[in-house]
């Protein structure tokens, strides 16, 4: 599930599981980050011989930077309901990288209740994004521009979130918390008639805003974006 984030292909670079035995949730029988190829990092894990025969629970999350502030509340015990629904919360703050997107991380998440080992061994895990990613697109124009700069004015940068998962994916509900602030790119993008046809996308993959979805509700808020206008002698 994508909402056209650059969290792609093995971009996810590690990511973290923890998965429970149906038998026993109050201890994880897996607690480990992974390698983007799904190699546990130390200990290897193996499938537990019980009968009946075991199930497992299995939630992963990942950030594809470093940055970024993410806590995760594991409820223990892990509990699903009779459908093998499941709720839970994070925090999560973006990097006071505010003038570039680069350092801002995609955040995504997955549940996989009540496995059963397959023949292949494989547990399928679908991720879900947790933020609002944001790219710009340009329609046609009549003269050539050039998009200096776009800036989102007095928004939250942080936020806590209460999960919800069923059989339909995971759905996240945010409440934005702390202070707000201010994020730009600089692009510095021609487009128009001599320099690439519409529509033209502003971003690049790296430049893509990752924020912590919102609504502009109470006029404080703004989307900026800064144009120059090309002429035959220049700007």
């Amino acid at each position: 599930q994508t909402k056209g984030a650059p969290y792609t292909g093995n971009s996810i670079g590690t990511f973290h599981i923890t998965a429970f035995l149906n038998s026993d949730t109050s201890t994880p029988f897996i607690d480990k980050n992974l390698t983007s190829d799904g190699t546990a990092i130390g200990t290897g894990y193996y499938w537990p011989i019980t009968t009946p025969e075991s199930t497992i629970s299995f939630f992963g999350y990942g950030k594809n930077k470093t940055t970024g502030i993410l806590n995760i509340s594991t409820p223990t015990p892990y509990v699903l309901g009779d459908d093998a629904s499941h709720e839970g919360s994070f925090t999560y703050s973006l990097p006071d990288t505010l003038d570039s997107n680069e350092e801002h991380p995609d955040l995504v998440f997955a549940i996989a209740p009540n496995q059963k080992k397959g023949e292949d061994g494989v547990v399928p895990m679908k991720f879900y994004h947790a933020l609002s990613s944001i790219v710009f697109t340009v329609g046609s124009v009549p003269e050539q521009i050039e998009i200096e700069s776009v800036s989102f004015e007095n928004i939250y940068g942080a936020g806590s979130c209460e999960y919800t998962y069923t059989a339909s994916g995971l759905s996240f509900n945010w409440t934005q918390t702390g202070v707000r602030k201010n994020y730009s790119e600089t692009f510095e993008k021609e487009i128009g008639t001599d320099a690439s046809p519409a529509p033209t996308q502003i971003n690049t993959a790296d430049q893509t805003f990752m924020m912590i979805p919102q609504t502009f509700t109470d006029g404080s808020s703004t989307l900026k974006v800064n144009i120059s206008f090309q002429t035959g002698s220049g700007e």
